[in-house]
């Protein structure tokens, strides 16, 4: 098996290493307990990542869950070593990061132990087969008995369409070396045959668009491992499972759920979906229809019973954090009137039911604080002015709408809700990973486990302020210092420098990048 071009790829240009929300702990554990599942809590779990590059995605969950345990292991000693730096700046002692072949791990249980979540992102498709196999076997080794693995991999039918612009870009860059000039070329030709298909072939030039539109988002660092890399396997979901299943894994849900909804088509086309009664081949059904082209998938030990209908009740244990808005400015919560609500996906809802209403308008107002579900029924109620006490038939028509507008992606649900300050305090304090990575990082890593991107350059300064001791005078001096020492250009147009720290502020507070004090 051929490893060694693997191995110096990464090592001559490392992958960009970020967080993925979709692999969280409390992510995890609050899909498999709603299906039915008892998972370890995210506060206590064990974490072990198979690709886990210079640690970006681990990092942060040690930093925001120091009493749970978490593992990485890379096949790239540079990223591993800038991992290892990290958590040394960090004080963290609760991330082991290891430079080693997944192949070289022998026995998972003797030699690392057993693993609530094992997480496998942006490798079982660019490795070779021998190491998608062993990813598999650890998974069914190492997994706790009501542990959750992520995998995530490349589709079909969707990576039909982008194999052969893949094929094309490879082949014009067969002799090319140097890494920034096969990215570079690699965008060059495609550009070329975008420009050079003949308006007549209309569909293929628009096809050519697309792709050439998808590759300049990636940067260069992704185009060389993601698309021109030696090894690109896509599946089918159904060859996935079918592989899965020979390891003892069976499907749990999507990453995202929402992928597995067929509420987006016509009646008529959900009841044939629904008819299949095996979510695999409901899923693969809707794989087709949507030329999906990446998955995100979820596995768990065969022997685990599932509930694979969630009832409205199941939801009483969560936090809600709202992820819609409503289309209009000014929603009318009165019975019969029809408000519309949309996801950052572009699904839309109609409602006409009061309670209802106010319940997904009452998180666009907290958002993104989660609130609990008593919580959130007695907020709704609220809202509408109502006397007494929402009814039993109340609480069920909230979990029935939360379960219809989870699989919308447009609400999350958390059993360990993340702590950050809903608004800044006199003193607000960003963590010390969040001011190292300002500092280091073109993005950094809010407390939901989201990369956020600051462009500001006076909200950039000012995240580096942000320590716990600072109040906004002593703040508004560093900033200053800052303008005068000429490290910060602030234009001169526009509202004082006291009203534009604090707007920043606040924006902070929404964005979940200020820890509760």
């Amino acid at each position: 098996m051929e490893t060694t071009s693997v191995h110096n790829s990464y090592d001559l240009v490392p992958y960009p290493s970020g967080a993925f929300r979709q692999t969280h702990p409390d992510h995890l554990a609050a899909l498999a307990t709603l299906y039915g599942m008892s998972p370890a809590r995210a506060p206590t779990c064990r974490v072990l990542e198979l690709g886990c590059a210079s640690g970006g995605n681990l990092i942060p969950m040690a930093v925001g869950l120091p009493g749970a345990t978490f593992v990485g292991i890379d096949y790239s000693r540079r990223e591993i070593d800038e991992g290892l730096k990290r958590t040394a700046t960090l004080g963290l002692s609760n991330l082991t990061l290891c430079h080693r072949d997944i192949l070289d791990v022998s026995d998972i249980r003797t030699e690392l132990g057993t693993f609530d979540y094992i997480l496998v992102h942006g490798v079982f498709s660019w490795v070779p087969e021998a190491v998608r196999l062993r990813i598999l076997e650890l998974c069914r080794d190492g997994l706790s008995d009501q542990g959750v693995a992520y995998i995530s991999y490349n589709a079909y039918p969707g990576w039909h369409i982008r194999q052969f612009v893949r094929g094309m870009i490879r082949f014009h860059v067969r002799n090319i070396e140097e890494p920034k000039e096969r990215a570079r070329q690699a965008r060059s030709v495609l550009a070329f045959a975008e420009h050079a298909v003949p308006a007549t072939d209309a569909l293929y030039k628009a096809e050519l668009k697309g792709q050439l539109e998808r590759v300049a988002q990636l940067t260069d660092e992704v185009l060389l491992h993601d698309e021109l890399g030696e090894y690109n396997q896509p599946y089918y979901f159904h060859e996935f499972m079918e592989l899965a299943g020979r390891y003892d894994m069976q499907f749990l849900t999507e990453a995202d759920p929402s992928y597995m909804r067929a509420e987006r088509y016509a009646a008529s086309v959900q009841k044939v979906l629904r008819g299949a009664g095996d979510p695999v081949v409901t899923g693969q059904y809707l794989d087709f229809l949507g030329c999906r082209p990446f998955r995100q998938t979820l596995l768990c030990k065969k022997q685990v019973s599932l509930q694979r209908s969630p009832t409205p009740s199941s939801l009483v244990p969560f936090s809600i954090q709202g992820t819609c808005s409503s289309v209009s400015k000014n929603v009318d919560l009165s019975a019969g009137v029809v408000e519309r609500f949309q996801s950052a996906n572009n699904v839309i809802i109609g409602l006409d039911d009061p309670l209802s209403k106010a319940a997904l308008l009452h998180l666009q107002r907290v958002a993104p604080q989660p609130v609990a579900f008593d919580s959130l029924i007695l907020s709704a109620w609220q809202l509408l002015n109502r006397e007494g006490v929402p009814s039993e038939s109340d609480r069920e028509g909230l979990g029935e709408l939360l379960l219809a507008v989870h699989g919308g992606g447009m609400v999350e649900l958390h059993l360990h809700p993340p702590s950050f300050a809903a608004t800044p305090s006199e003193r607000p304090r960003a963590s010390a990973l969040l001011r190292q990575q300002i500092q280091q990082e073109p993005f950094i890593v809010n407390l939901l486990h989201q990369n956020v991107h600051i462009e500001e350059p006076l909200a950039r300064c000012m995240l580096s302020y942000l320590d716990g001791q600072t109040d906004r005078a002593a703040l508004l001096v560093a900033i200053e210092a800052e303008r005068t020492q000429g490290r910060l250009v602030i234009p001169s147009d526009g509202p004082p420098l006291t009203e534009r720290i604090e707007a920043n502020l606040h924006k902070m507070a929404k964005m979940a990048l200020l820890e509760r004090e």
